[in-house]
């Protein structure tokens, strides 16, 4: 998983392209296809897979409620941290989601002219104004290694 800097061939707009291409795709813990249903993880999966991102790793068997340390973990081994006012399209929120501990995830996007996340929640996938969220709820920022500017 150490590859930081290798060109991967992929685009900002590919990754958003490929999250909105999942827009109406119905909810399923622990879901990780789109036929059957997607959890926030499975979208970041399915995501990855789309733009041939070699660095997908997967966590599963997470309960109801995932370990926000699991998250974290799948991460960090997939991703750089950035701070979070370096946030563009593309790059993953880790999220707090009403808790205390972040336990959920979605891409940055600008849609529509607005600020936005690309998420899968209880509603299923979808596209929400990231004014929707409190501020506190965004916890961290991730980015894909090697996507392109």
């Amino acid at each position: 998983m150490g590859v930081h800097s290798e060109l991967m061939g992929f685009t900002r707009s590919q990754i958003i392209q490929s999250a909105l291409d999942l827009v109406g795709v119905r909810f399923l813990h622990q879901g990780r296809n789109p036929a059957t249903g997607l959890d926030c993880v499975g979208l970041l999966v399915e995501v990855g897979k789309r733009v041939a991102y070699p660095h997908v790793d997967d966590v599963a068997a997470y309960r109801r409620v995932p370990s926000a340390e699991v998250i974290r973990q799948m991460l960090n081994a997939t991703t750089d941290e950035i701070a979070l006012d370096d946030v563009r399209d593309g790059d993953v929120y880790l999220m707090r989601m009403g808790g205390i501990k972040p336990r959920h995830v979605g891409f940055a996007a600008n849609y529509n002219g607005r600020a936005s996340v690309l998420h899968a929640s209880a509603s299923g996938v979808r596209v929400e104004d990231k004014t929707n969220f409190p501020a506190s709820w965004f916890v961290a920022a991730f980015r894909l290694r090697g996507v392109l500017d």
